[in-house]
């Protein structure tokens, strides 16, 4: 019986509602001040950068070892029951484009995935990884970085 009751809560799953956030902003800047502003951006906020690529305005984001509390503070997403967040990954991108010598545009697409374990009292442990959706606290924090 318990085990039908653990295997029915488990696979049960609650969707969270993300208020809609902005993905790209437009700034009266150059490319060369936002490009600067961007690197920082990733280089002190412990998402690890894949490539870089000045020319084309791209930064490339594939960090497979996020910290539990990042994960916790960019992903929305709720704890299955008996299981236990054990940190995340990202992938995704953030864009420069340059609309004339005085504006410049940043887009940011990013994906989360939460990663869980669950342990018997045996110390048997199974692992799980959940998609998660940006709850939109990396976009806003990017975005506003390069104010």
């Amino acid at each position: 019986y318990f085990a039908v009751l653990f295997l029915i809560t488990s696979c049960a799953t609650t969707s969270i509602v993300v208020d809609p956030f902005d993905s790209s902003k437009t700034y009266m800047s150059d490319i060369d001040t936002q490009w600067k502003k961007l690197v920082r951006f990733f280089s002190t906020n412990q998402i690890g950068i894949g490539t870089l690529e000045k020319d084309s305005g791209i930064i490339t984001v594939n960090n497979q070892n996020l910290a539990v509390n990042l994960v916790s503070e960019y992903c929305a997403i709720e704890t299955p029951f008996l299981w236990t967040p054990t940190g995340g990954s990202v992938v995704g991108s953030a864009t420069l484009v340059e609309e004339d010598e005085d504006f410049v545009t940043a887009n940011v697409n990013m994906q989360f995935t939460a990663q869980f374990q669950s342990c018997d009292l045996y110390g048997r442990c199974n692992y799980m990884n959940k998609p998660c959706q940006s709850n939109g606290n990396f976009e806003k924090a990017l975005l506003s970085a390069l104010d």
